[in-house]
């Protein structure tokens, strides 16, 4: 079961690595609205290519300042229509063999001017998560295990994460918790016992403005979960505003390559992750597809 529990708590967290350094606003709420304009990003990821039933995940998340609706025209960073009110959306999907796992989340955040650069925002999302395992199609090693029913079990646990966020144009910083209260089910969902995702997530980014309009972003996100730390880099190159790439690296082992064209508002990119780990020395590594539209940093 130690596979599943592994997907579960990805999934908990509403979250992949990559999506993370695509917009923050999966793992902190208090990022919806704070870009100039709206931020949607679209994703498809699937691990362990080339293993048979390997896992996948599909993700959308979308955001935006509650002034924005209705208008077309995004708004200055800062302001005198400066929006005190950000809302979003997040939608994600995770396929993991007999298990599958169904995520809806929305936030609000309520932003506070600081000065005429800065602003501090307060964010707070609601969410809903559907876990469907059908274990009618496991095959035990041990047919006398006590934590497999051989039947389908599903339930629905809803949570809540928080967070702050201070954003100027050139830079952030994030911190947030999700997953505020403990899982409970009625169901008696096996693979649910005594399982607490509560994690805490610190970011940042910095923006360097280079010549000839090109630009270097480093990113970083940091991860406390069941008192073990992880953190992930990323380094971002923009090449003015036709496309950008990006080289990461994860304390868990993990590499990623990203790169994205650009054309108008939208983003087109691919990203590669692998790990020198046993199992990915059987597989092609992990491959990600994703659009979006304008992404926060350019």
């Amino acid at each position: 079961m130690q596979l599943f529990l592994l997907y579960t708590l990805r999934a908990q967290n509403f979250t992949t690595r990559e999506h993370c350094f695509l917009t923050d606003f999966v793992f902190n709420p208090a990022a919806a609205g704070t870009e100039e304009g709206m931020v949607a990003v679209l994703s498809a990821k699937k691990n362990w290519t080339g293993l048979k039933g390997s896992p996948g995940t599909n993700m959308f998340s979308l955001h935006l300042k509650a002034s924005d609706l209705g208008i077309s025209k995004p708004r200055q960073y800062i302001s005198k229509d400066f929006s005190k009110t950000g809302i979003g959306l997040g939608l994600y999907n995770d396929m993991n063999g007999p298990l599958v796992t169904t995520a809806i989340q929305l936030a609000y955040a309520r932003h506070v001017r600081l000065n005429n650069k800065l602003f501090l925002s307060f964010g707070l999302s609601a969410k809903l998560t559907q876990y469907m395992l059908d274990e009618s199609v496991l095959k035990a090693t041990d047919p006398d295990d006590n934590d497999l029913t051989f039947q389908k079990q599903s339930t629905i646990l809803p949570n809540f994460n928080s967070g702050l966020y201070l954003r100027h144009k050139s830079y952030h910083i994030g911190l947030s918790v999700t997953n505020l209260f403990n899982l409970t089910n009625n169901n008696n969902i096996n693979f649910y016992k005594e399982e607490l995702m509560r994690t805490w997530y610190l970011s940042g980014a910095y923006l360097f403005k280079l010549p000839a309009s090109n630009g270097l972003e480093p990113k970083l996100l940091v991860r406390y979960y069941n008192k073990q730390i992880w953190v992930d880099v990323l380094v971002r190159y923009y090449f003015q505003k036709h496309f950008w790439v990006g080289l990461g690296y994860a304390t868990t082992g993990f590499y990623s390559f990203y790169a994205a064209l650009k054309f108008g508002k939208f983003d087109y990119g691919y990203t590669f992750e692998y790990s020198p780990s046993p199992i990915y020395k059987t597989t092609h590594g992990n491959h990600m597809l994703f659009i979006s539209y304008n992404l926060p940093g350019l």
